[in-house]
């Protein structure tokens, strides 16, 4: 009888373990859930968030670029294309770089290559603008660290925490479009007679294409845009010669 009791009460104790753990199994799954569906809502909110301030940058480098590719209508003139860089200096300050310091904000710390696709494109068009302005102001090399400045984001080396900054792909992207650019400007600079901006960009490429020429991009499509740009500067290179060759030739006949 006793051994009866014992075993039915050994049961009882089993069954109660059994419900208890389930209970508690249920509390864990619930917490979980919840904890997940909060995370998940803050997720979207920041998303949409990034997407309506992302398409706002946008808009304003849009603008930047449309107003500087008239370079190419008004390069007979350095007081025209020098105007151009002003111009495309000071929107880039007034309006893109404080729309940079709302992403920012809104990245949440040490997440920013999960949202970096939202406004990635439109930095590495800003870069693009301000190395444009910046040779078209003075025909000078817009630096990683200057850039930054522009834009009033810390670059790869000096971020100290969370939040947008500008990485060095960015950076090389943007200054390879600047070369790629001005490859197309030096052929309209011959139609327009402004050998000396052709001098310039010469010059200006063939500094950049040099300083990059040692670097190890490990980026295979970064590498393959700046073998496109080697191309431009010799190509640039043939339009010098050329006009060279046409200098020659006229003070031979004169």
């Amino acid at each position: 009888m006793a051994g009866s009791l014992s075993e039915a009460a050994k049961a009882l104790v089993d069954e109660f373990k059994r419900n208890r753990l389930t209970e508690l199994g249920l509390e864990v799954v619930e917490s979980m859930a919840s904890q997940f569906q909060t995370d998940l809502d803050t997720e979207v909110d920041v998303r949409n968030e990034l997407r309506t301030v992302s398409r706002a940058l946008e808009k304003a480098t849009k603008r930047v670029l449309h107003i500087l590719q008239r370079i190419h209508l008004e390069a007979e003139s350095d007081e025209k294309t020098t105007k151009l860089g002003e111009t495309g200096m000071d929107l880039i300050i007034k309006d893109v770089a404080p729309i940079l310091a709302q992403i920012g904000e809104k990245l949440p710390p040490s997440e920013y290559y999960k949202y970096a696709d939202f406004f990635r494109f439109n930095v590495i068009k800003s870069v693009f603008a301000i190395g444009l302005s910046k040779f078209l102001l003075d025909g000078s090399f817009a630096t990683v660290q200057f850039v930054a400045s522009i834009l009033q984001i810390p670059t790869a080396e000096t971020r100290k925490s969370g939040g947008i900054f500008l990485e060095w792909e960015e950076y090389l992207e943007g200054m390879i479009d600047v070369g790629q650019e001005l490859a197309r400007l030096a052929k309209n600079c011959v139609i327009l007679d402004n050998y000396g901006l052709v001098a310039k960009i010469h010059s200006y490429i063939s500094t950049l294409t040099f300083g990059f020429s040692g670097m190890n991009f490990k980026n295979d499509g970064l590498r393959r845009r700046f073998d496109s740009l080697k191309y431009d500067s010799r190509a640039i290179e043939e339009v010098v010669y050329d006009l060279k060759m046409q200098k020659s030739a006229a003070k031979s006949n004169s």
